[in-house]
C-alpha cells in the first residue's frame, strides 16, 4: 500500500504513476474514473493536512509569543491551561482556526473534574511586600481571581500585578460563587509605604482620599479593615477628583482640590469632558468636611 503524506490513499502503484503524468494544471484530466476518484481523494487528504500543519505552527506561534510568566488565569478563563489541561487548552486554539479537535473527549471529563474545589491545599499564603496572610480564589469559569483577605474578597485588577505580588498560577483554589458572594468587598486600602493616608476603593476601580478616620468611619469602615496594596497596584488605580452629595440627591459636580471643594457648572463639566464615571457620591459628613472654594464657571 502506498502512503502520502501519511494517509492510505491509493492502493496501487499504477496509480501513483497516473497522477506523476498528471499535466501540471492540476484538474486530474488524463486519468479514469477509477483513478479520478482517488485522485480527488489525494487532493481533499493534501488539503486537510496541510491546514492541520498551518493549524500546529500557529499554535506553536501563540505558546512562543507567551512571556515566561503568563497571566495564565487571564486569557485562560476556563482554567484549562494553568489547570494543567494541556490538551483541550491546544484543542480550543485548534478550534478557533476552523480546525477539528484531535483529542479525546475524556479531556473534557477531566476538566471538569478538575473545577471541584482542591481539598488538598490549605490555601493560606504570605503575599510579597505585605507579608499578609491571605487565600487565592477562583469561580470555575471565571477569569476573576480574588484575595481572601481579613475576612473581605479583594479583586486582582491584572495580571502583571498578580505576579508582581509573587503569586503563581498554582495557588488559586476554586470556591463556588455562592462562597464568595459571602465576603464582603474590602473597600479602605492604603500603600503598604504610605500607612497614614487611607483611601476609599470604589467599584468602579478608583481610590477616593479619606480625610479622616471619621469620614471612613461614617461609611460604616473600621480601621481593622484596611488593607495595604502594593505601589504597583496603588499606582495602578485612577484618583477620585469629582464628587457629587448622594442624599439628599445632588446631581452638581465638585472638583475636589486638597482640602477644598470648588462646583464645576454645566458649563465647566463638558469643556473638561468629565464623564459619569468619573463622579462618585459623597455622603453628607464627607461633603460638609471640604470647605466651599470659588466655582469653576467655564
Amino acid at each position: 500500500m502506498k502512503k502520502i503524506f501519511g494517509l492510505s490513499s491509493f492502493t496501487d502503484n499504477d496509480i501513483c504513476k497516473n497522477i506523476a503524468k498528471e499535466p501540471k494544471n492540476g484538474n486530474g484530466k488524463g486519468l479514469t474514473a477509477h483513478h479520478q476518484k482517488w485522485y480527488n481523494i489525494y487532493m481533499n487528504n493534501r488539503a486537510i493536512y496541510i491546514k492541520s500543519i498551518a493549524g500546529l505552527l500557529a499554535v506553536l506561534a501563540i505558546f512562543s509569543a507567551m512571556p515566561a510568566n503568563a497571566a495564565t488565569f487571564s486569557y485562560d478563563p476556563f482554567g484549562k491551561y494553568s489547570n494543567g489541561d494541556m490538551n483541550g487548552f491546544v484543542c480550543d486554539i485548534i478550534g478557533s482556526i476552523g480546525l477539528g479537535c484531535f483529542f479525546s473527549s475524556s479531556t473534557q471529563a477531566q476538566s471538569t473534574a478538575d473545577a471541584e474545589p482542591n481539598a488538598t491545599y490549605t490555601g493560606v499564603i504570605s503575599r510579597k511586600y505585605t507579608n499578609t496572610k491571605i487565600s487565592l480564589v477562583r469561580v470555575p469559569g471565571s477569569n476573576q481571581v480574588y484575595e481572601i483577605i481579613k475576612g473581605q474578597k479583594h479583586l486582582i485588577p491584572t495580571a502583571e500585578i498578580f505576579f508582581d505580588y509573587g503569586f503563581t498560577s498554582e495557588m488559586i483554589q476554586n470556591i463556588d460563587a455562592y462562597q464568595l458572594a459571602k465576603y464582603p468587598r474590602a473597600a479602605l486600602v492604603r500603600a503598604y509605604n504610605d500607612k497614614d493616608k487611607i483611601y476609599y476603593l470604589t467599584e468602579g476601580g478608583m481610590l477616593r482620599f479619606m480625610p479622616n478616620k471619621k469620614v471612613y468611619e461614617s461609611y460604616g469602615g473600621r480601621e481593622e479593615d484596611i488593607i495595604e496594596l502594593s505601589q504597583k497596584e496603588f499606582n495602578y488605580y485612577p484618583k477620585v477628583k469629582y464628587v457629587y452629595l448622594a442624599q439628599p440627591i445632588n446631581r452638581d459636580v465638585f472638583l475636589i482640590d486638597g482640602n477644598t471643594k470648588k462646583y464645576l457648572t454645566p458649563m465647566a463639566v463638558m469643556r473638561l469632558d468629565i464623564t459619569t464615571d468619573q463622579v462618585t457620591p459623597v455622603n453628607q459628613y464627607e461633603f460638609d468636611f471640604y470647605k466651599t472654594g470659588s466655582p469653576i464657571i467655564y
